[in-house]
């Protein structure tokens, strides 16, 4: 869930980046527009790795038995 917040976060933070760049005038003929697919493309990428990191350290710590996991051992 946090990935994919930090994902939605990224892409409405650079629409602003690029209505600012294209606004501002200093690129000129600069016509900045979001790629959607490449931000789907992207976002599912990170919430896969995101998914991978969080599940299955989880998974490999649950087969444990608990005195072991907590002292240290396997």
């Amino acid at each position: 869930m946090i990935t994919l917040a930090g994902g939605v976060l990224a892409f409405f933070l650079s629409l602003m980046v690029l209505k600012f760049l294209s606004a501002s005038g200093q690129i000129p003929h600069l016509i900045a527009e979001p790629n959607i697919r490449v931000f789907l493309y992207g976002l599912a990428l990170a919430v896969a790795f995101g998914l991978v990191s969080g599940v299955y350290p989880a998974w490999k710590m649950s087969r444990l038995d608990p005195v072991h996991a907590l002292n240290g051992g396997f």
